[in-house]
């Protein structure tokens, strides 16, 4: 879990602090008891229900009363990544549990400052619970910030935290006293939303508007095309193809070399161990997922003009992103690494398998100009089945 210190979060400090929170957490292991002993799953099945039943009327007097602490966070936060999600959108509560936990976690000031900077007793060897503490609410912002960035792109809601206080100073946190393992792959999450969020925000100021103030211009000159100013016309119609693709091949190049950097920042150097770190797990699929996403901003418009040799890199771009995410993820679960993962996951791992599908139904036809040659269907449908059983189990 990269939202808890072990050294700290023990279960008698958890206990103390939060019953509220152990419920939680004792409600989710038995919700996803691994055994295959039938009476086991059957016994854990109606534990998880009874105490299902027992936090849900615990949050009734949570959400009313003035008492917040740090666990109370910590236990939203864990039924927005783990609750089994529902069947509908109207009926899903992420979005509650996580603004919640964001509401409680702003109130005690957990956003405000990474105080663990400024902990002179742990220079002098003192005061390693306390700089723990510390750590331990930094920690829970990191992760809310991430998890609220990940929820907006998958549902395509509104992002609200800024980019400030604990965010805008994280870039050495992980190298701290007291650091966790975890610890770098929050902060590379961190980068990676922010290059996400800066060529989102460059292609919707940029291209976006310039297509549409394009589209307006073409508008107005249609009663000058019903009178024959076809070559002028023309002429207009080059340059706008032009500039598009010459926006869509900045905006493209300006996409790789961002995730090249920050690849050469957090994986290239990733110690090869044993035990992979949890960057080097999840480090991989955060990048196909992050490039997928960027890649495909521009692929759903219908554009005036012809840029097709723009949109086959970026099909290209898309296709190279899905097929590796999908084998990355297929080699970490078999590697027994991939055990216990958020929802958010698991529809980013959808996302990747249904990218990848409607690639393979065009493989080998040409669909608006585009040829796409280079998708293998065969790959894809092999992934696909492997990323479903690895999901399935």
């Amino acid at each position: 879990m990269h939202i808890f210190d072990p050294t700290l979060s023990t279960i008698t400090y958890i206990r103390k602090h939060s019953a509220f929170l152990l419920t939680v957490i004792c409600a989710l292991s038995a919700e996803f008891e691994p055994s295959q002993d039938p009476t086991i799953q059957a016994e854990s099945a109606s534990l998880a229900l009874t105490l299902r039943r027992h936090y849900e009327e615990m949050i009734t007097w949570i959400t009313c009363g003035d008492y917040k602490n740090v666990e109370m966070a910590q236990a939203f936060f864990l039924l927005a990544s783990y609750r089994p999600m529902s069947d509908s959108a109207m009926s899903d509560q992420t979005w509650l549990f996580l603004g919640t936990a964001i509401r409680i976690a702003t109130e005690l000031g957990c956003n405000l400052v990474c105080y663990s900077y400024g902990n002179p007793r742990v220079r002098e060897g003192q005061g390693e619970h306390y700089q723990r503490q510390l750590r331990n609410t930094e920690r829970l912002w990191i992760n809310l910030w991430n998890l609220e960035k990940t929820l907006a792109s998958q549902t395509g809601q509104r992002m609200h935290l800024a980019d400030e206080g604990v965010i805008a100073t994280c870039s050495r946190w992980h190298r701290m006293p007291c650091a966790l393992r975890q610890d770098e792959a929050l902060v590379a999450q961190v980068e990676l939303r922010r290059i996400m969020i800066a060529q989102g925000d460059h292609f919707n100021t940029h291209v976006l508007r310039s297509l549409g103030a394009r589209r307006r211009v073409a508008h107005s000159h249609q009663p000058d095309t019903a009178l024959g100013n076809n070559d002028e016309d023309n002429t207009l119609s080059t340059a706008e193809r032009d500039q598009l693709l010459l926006q869509l091949s900045y905006f493209r190049n300006s996409v790789t070399m961002d995730l090249k950097r920050w690849e050469e920042r957090w994986l290239s150097s990733s110690s090869s161990s044993t035990t992979p770190t949890p960057l080097q797990i999840t480090g991989p699929l955060s990048l196909d997922y992050a490039a997928l996403v960027t890649y495909a901003l521009p692929l759903p418009i219908t554009y005036s003009v012809d840029v097709t040799p723009e949109l086959a890199s970026l099909n290209r771009h898309c296709y190279i992103s899905c097929t590796n995410y999908m084998a990355t993820f297929i080699d970490r679960s078999q590697r027994r690494l991939m055990d216990h993962i958020t929802n958010s996951t698991i529809i980013s791992t959808v996302y990747a398998v249904v990218f990848a599908l409607d690639l393979a139904r065009k493989a080998g036809k040409s669909e608006k100009g585009v040829d796409f040659g280079f998708v293998s269907s065969e790959r894809v449908v092999n992934l696909a089945r492997l990323t479903a059983r690895e999901l399935e189990r």
